[in-house]
């Protein structure tokens, strides 16, 4: 399981490039902003016909973990947005509060090719 690097955006900043990471297929992201701050950039750059990528935000070990995974199908060459606010990080993350994000691409995709951002608002 690998830790996925955050990047920090100041609320002064105009722009910032935000670092990806290509997924292990198992990965964690610490989280340490509120929802609404924090937001994960999901992109499938694998470019063959099928090889759509199944991203799964693991259900944690919080009070609203019953409500299960939240599982996302990417097609080929596209990127997701999603926000955090939206879902719930009681949700996701477990007592530390990590969140793990799984990664599995069908038609022998390759995982590593699904590259992976966090943005967070400082």
């Amino acid at each position: 399981m690998a830790a996925l690097t955050k990047t920090s955006i100041a609320t002064t900043d105009l722009f910032k490039v935000i670092t990806f990471t290509g997924s292990s297929g198992s990965d964690t992201i610490a989280l340490t902003a509120s929802d609404g701050q924090t937001g994960i950039i999901i992109n499938n750059t694998n470019a063959t016909a099928g090889q759509i990528a199944t991203v799964t935000l693991k259900a944690g070990t919080g009070i609203l973990s019953t409500l299960g995974d939240v599982v996302i199908a990417i097609p080929i060459s596209s990127m997701v947005h999603i926000n955090l606010n939206a879902i719930g990080s009681a949700r996701l993350k477990d007592l530390t509060g990590n969140l793990t994000v799984t990664v599995t691409v069908a038609a022998a995709g390759v995982v590593a090719s699904v590259l992976i951002g966090i943005a967070e608002a400082q």
